[in-house]
């Protein structure tokens, strides 16, 4: 039995589609994926808010970290952090 490149092209763009949520990290049901939460004890950070966005940081709230100069500071998410890490010192010399 002899397929048409039309039929192929069809059943390949619909099993692509299905998978299409894998990719993306979503579950069958479309639930939001989890927020990744960092777990380690307040006392690890360099300053108890975000210094991005100056938000209080509370202990599993925190979903991203990073070093600069041997300290660890912790953000309420990666636009945060992104945003320090430009220039780190607009942000500690405040």
């Amino acid at each position: 039995m002899k397929f048409s490149p039309l039929v192929i092209l069809c059943a390949a763009a619909l099993l692509f589609s299905s998978c299409d949520h894998l990719i993306k990290g979503e579950t069958k049901s479309n639930a939001p994926v989890p927020k990744k939460v960092i777990d380690l004890p307040l006392a690890s950070f360099a300053m108890k808010i975000d210094p991005s966005c100056q938000m209080p940081l509370k202990k599993g709230e925190i979903s991203d970290t990073a070093t600069y100069q041997g300290k660890l500071y912790g953000f309420c998410g990666a636009g945060c952090k992104e945003e320090f890490l430009k220039n780190p010192g607009q942000y500690l010399n405040q």
